[in-house]
């Protein structure tokens, strides 16, 4: 079992599978007040366990379908969004 929320380091970010899923609501609190929590099946890297606000981060568009259309090397040739 991992260490106390209290006692958290970032060495224990990984988590074998079957261990994860033994403590699961302790994985999910560690990646919502601290950082993503890695998954480990026979040795590999599979899973990452994070916070919906992380998520909303990673997939949230950097710029404006508008914003990227106009800086894009064709908008100088008119070939820009009508």
């Amino acid at each position: 079992m991992k260490s106390d929320l209290k006692e958290y380091t970032s060495h224990d970010s990984e988590w074998q599978l079957q261990e994860a899923k033994n403590c699961l609501s302790q994985a999910v609190n560690l990646a919502i007040q601290y950082e993503a929590q890695i998954i480990n099946l026979h040795g590999n890297t599979t899973t990452i366990v994070v916070s919906f606000e992380e998520y909303q981060k990673l997939i949230k568009p950097k710029s404006s379908l508008s914003q990227f259309s106009g800086q894009s090397p064709l908008y100088a040739f008119g070939l820009g969004l009508a």
